[in-house]
């Protein structure tokens, strides 16, 4: 887990911003000199973002300063279009910002892709692999870094394990041959399964049901948002 710290942070809203960034292909913002770098270690430290800007839209984030120490739970609560999922993805790095400076560990994180940051972010609309079943959704991660087979297995019965409540029946399962809100507990668990550094959570309890979201929450570490303030004052330990 990471300290993250950000300091007057100001972030503007930019609806096309949103359609010309992938987490490989950062097509707004320029390749710096040397071209992108990848963090050496992941050693416990700090994350902050200073003086954060977008290029154009409304202010979402105005001024925001804040410290959520390693380890710590944070619930952000706000009306649809406070810029909630907006402070997720300039953290995660989904979004560039104009001005400031954003630390992981210490390390200036600037240009860096979403893929140099390690962290882990669940989004609203699932995103798993069509043609994969459940167990295969959940391994595809470390399939790609050539881990071993039986590492996979085992690290996918853990996170099926953290997540409990019958999740092992939906291992055989096709995306399509789930609800919504075992397909959210699905991507939970392609979260979990790739142990980040962070975890950022977008109403990652909206589809599940009550008893699930009591079993769910207390997996520590996690940054995110909840899907109501009721379920943000319960799962979260500071509030915002």
């Amino acid at each position: 887990m990471v300290m993250v710290r950000l300091n007057h942070v100001t972030t503007r809203y930019d609806p096309l911003h949103y359609q010309t960034r992938t987490a490989f292909s950062p097509i707004t913002q320029a390749r710096p000199p040397g071209g992108w770098v990848l963090p050496a270690a992941r050693d416990p430290g700090q994350a902050g973002l200073q003086g954060q800007a977008k290029r154009t839209g409304e202010k979402v984030l105005d001024d925001l300063s804040l410290t959520i120490l390693p380890g710590e739970t944070l619930s952000v609560v706000g009306p649809s279009g406070c810029g909630k999922s907006t402070l997720l993805r300039v953290i995660a790095g989904l979004i560039e910002p104009e001005s400031g400076e954003i630390y992981f560990d210490g390390q200036q994180m600037n240009g860096q892709p979403p893929r140099a940051r390690h962290i882990g972010m669940v989004f609203q609309n699932y995103a798993l692999y069509p043609h994969m079943p459940s167990q295969e959704n959940l391994g595809f991660f470390w399939r790609l870094r050539r881990k071993q087979e039986h590492e996979i297995t085992e690290k996918v019965r853990q996170t099926a394990q953290i997540l409990g409540v019958g999740f092992d029946a939906l291992l055989g399962r096709l995306p399509r041959q789930l609800s919504g809100g075992e397909q959210q507990r699905v991507a939970l668990g392609r979260c979990i399964i790739r142990d980040p550094s962070a975890f950022l959570l977008d109403e990652p309890f909206a589809n599940l049901d009550a008893h699930l979201r009591t079993h769910s929450s207390p997996y520590s570490g996690w940054e995110g948002i909840g899907s109501s303030s009721e379920e943000a004052l319960r799962n979260g330990l500071k509030l915002i």
